[in-house]
């Protein structure tokens, strides 16, 4: 009975975002799969070793051996978080524990995310600051112009 209304609660909320929500997932993946060739992963990440195989568009969403999946899947990340420049990240082996590689994966893309922060702080001080000059000529100017307005008044 409990698993009839929650199953009925599932499908109303499938239905309720529309019948192409469900296949959402799949649009994703194909996404990510042409995003992953636009990146050439097919001469860098499956060239690392036999291990790597190539991705088919529903991968990481019709995968049956889960195992499988998860390296795969922190292999590539591993392998983008190198090829943003971190080199010296080390890619994960196959019996890995789970917890420190994604541990590992999650620190340096926090990394990232930090640096990226800092660049556009240090971008927005650089814009603040030469507003604040401009601003400043455009005052002194103003400022200059009225003394000889004043100066001319006064003759």
């Amino acid at each position: 009975m409990e698993d009839q209304q929650e199953e009925d609660g599932q499908q109303e909320q499938l239905t309720s975002d529309g019948p192409g929500k469900e296949f959402e997932i799949y649009i994703k993946n194909e996404e990510l799969v042409d995003k992953l060739k636009l990146l050439n992963y097919e001469d860098g990440f499956l060239k690392l070793g036999f291990a790597y195989k190539p991705i088919l568009k529903h991968y990481f969403v019709r995968s049956r051996n889960i195992g499988e999946q998860f390296f795969l899947f922190t292999s590539l990340a591993a392998w983008l978080i190198k090829k943003s420049g971190e080199e010296s990240f080390s890619m994960p082996q196959e019996f890995d524990d789970p917890n420190s590689t994604l541990a590992n994966i999650m620190a340096a893309a926090k990394s990232k995310v930090r640096i990226k922060k800092a660049i556009e702080l240090k971008t927005w001080s650089f814009s603040l600051a030469s507003l604040r000059l401009r601003f400043c000529a455009m005052e002194t100017q103003r400022n200059a112009t009225g003394r000889v307005s004043q100066s001319e008044n006064e003759t």
